[in-house]
This record gives C-alpha cells, sequence and structure tokens, in this order.
C-alpha cells in the first residue's frame, strides 16, 4: 500500500525531504535498500524484480504506490508496478516525458500513483501521474502526502502526517518523522474512507504504521526518510518484521555525481 510524505523545495539548497512507509506481505521475497548496482540505491521486491523507491548518484528519484480500490482492479497483473520506478532509476527520459510514455500504457498495471524526479543540476523537477487520472503534472515547491488514492486526499493518516510536515523537516536529527512514521494508531471508524475493503481491513490501514493487519501477514515493512541537497543525499532505512517495529537500520550518505561531500 505505501504511504509518503514530502517537501518539495526546488530553488533551496536542500530540494526534497521524503519520508516513506513500505507496507506489503510479509511473505513476499524483498531486500531493503542497498547498492543495486553502481549508481543505485532501491529496494529490491524477488517476486517481480522492481522496486518501490531508489535513488541514484545522478539524482533521481522515484517511488510508486498502488491505489485502493479492489473494485476496479480485478484485471489480472500483466506487469508489476516497480517496474515503473525501475525502469526510470536505470533510464535517462526527463520525468514528464517518461510519465507522458507511462500513461499510455497505466493499464497494463494495476493502480498506481508514480513519483519521478531530477534533484541534482540546474534543472530539478519533481513529477507525479495517477494511473486513474492519466495526467502526469510537475509538482510546484511544497507540502504533500501520498497515500492510496491520489495525491493529498484526505484521509485521517493523510492529515495526520500533513500537521507534522514542517516539524518533521526542520528536526534534522529525523525523531520527529520516525516518530510520525511509526504511528500504529488507528483512526476513529466513523472517519474510515470507504475503499472496497472489508471494514476491519480498512480500520487496520488506516494507521501509519500498520501493524493490526499481522494476523493477516500484512503490515509496514520498512520505513525510509530521504534529505536531498542539490549535490549530496542522506537515506536512512528502518526493517521492520512481524515480531519488531526498527528490527534494523541502515544508512547512506553519497554526494550526486560531479559532486564531492
Amino acid at each position: 500500500m505505501c504511504i509518503t510524505m514530502f517537501r518539495w523545495t526546488p530553488e533551496s539548497e536542500d530540494r526534497l525531504f521524503f519520508a516513506l512507509n513500505r507496507d506489503e506481505y510479509f511473505s513476499r521475497s524483498s531486500a531493503g535498500i542497498n547498492w543495486t548496482t553502481a549508481s543505485v540505491l532501491s529496494g529490491v521486491d524477488y517476486v517481480a524484480g522492481g522496486t518501490w523507491f531508489g535513488v541514484s548518484l545522478s539524482g533521481r528519484v522515484t517511488c510508486v504506490t498502488n491505489i485502493r480500490a479492489p473494485l476496479l482492479d480485478t484485471q489480472a497483473r500483466l506487469r508489476s508496478r516497480g517496474e515503473l520506478t525501475q525502469k526510470f532509476l536505470h533510464g535517462d527520459e526527463r520525468p514528464g516525458d517518461y510519465l507522458q510514455r507511462v500513461a499510455a500504457q497505466a493499464g497494463d498495471f494495476g493502480g498506481f500513483n508514480l513519483l519521478c524526479g531530477e534533484i541534482a543540476g540546474p534543472n530539478p523537477s519533481l513529477w507525479f501521474l495517477n494511473a486513474r487520472e492519466l495526467k502526469p503534472r510537475a509538482l510546484p515547491a511544497g507540502d504533500y502526502v501520498l497515500s492510496n488514492a491520489t495525491l493529498d486526499t484526505p484521509w485521517p493518516k493523510v492529515e495526520k502526517l500533513r500537521s507534522i510536515l514542517p516539524n518533521a523537516v526542520s528536526d534534522r536529527s529525523n525523531h520527529t518523522a520516525l516518530t510520525a512514521m511509526l504511528d500504529s494508531e488507528r483512526a476513529h471508524p466513523t472517519l474510515l474512507p470507504n475503499t472496497g475493503v472489508p471494514l476491519d481491513w480498512e480500520h487496520a490501514l488506516s494507521a501509519v504504521l500498520i501493524r493490526e493487519a499481522a494476523s493477516r501477514g500484512y503490515g509496514t515493512r520498512s520505513t525510509t526518510l530521504l534529505r536531498a541537497s542539490q549535490s549530496d543525499a542522506h537515506v536512512h532505512e528502518y526493517t521492520h518484521t512481524e515480531q519488531e517495529v526498527a528490527a534494523s537500520a541502515i544508512q547512506f550518505e553519497f554526494p550526486f555525481s560531479g559532486h564531492t561531500l
């Protein structure tokens, strides 16, 4: 499922703050974020070969969330959504051009939200595509939260993260951001959206950090934090198991191509 909050400020030195929870079945074989090639840092889905998030040495960044609409998503999956992020990370198309091409083939995938951007360089940009809307758009500077509808849909957990985002950005220790992303409190039943899943499932999925769905073998499997300037990136990832939140952690700090730390 996944949820992410981010601040995009392309005119500043600190261009992108990004926090992502990856939600998935614990039985789905995958690996957490690491260098998958000499130039790409990403997680790996061993089932289909794609990824949910990644950043490259050239300053490309991308993530994907699904759209929770089971009544609309009944056709057989021909291709993995993780392919969309993987191809962007390893390609060289500008984000807008890439998403225009993806929009033309969106029906080959389940419902998705896709973010693609270029952080480094003189012309940074961050683009968004929702597979139902099929209209790629460049995002202006601002604060955003994305879950499993479309950008800034006011679900309770989206609004919760939106309220904490300014403090999460300003707290460079990442304590505020991590605390927010590890919040397992569920929304009140009267505030739940109706996305077509059973009510108990909807309630379990209403938390930022999904733990109550563990009986179904599903939950938040990792929390990733990214702070990127025009010249370098700092990435922290916390891996969660069915038994333990933040069971392990890893971090990376690296310059974008042409820069030195």
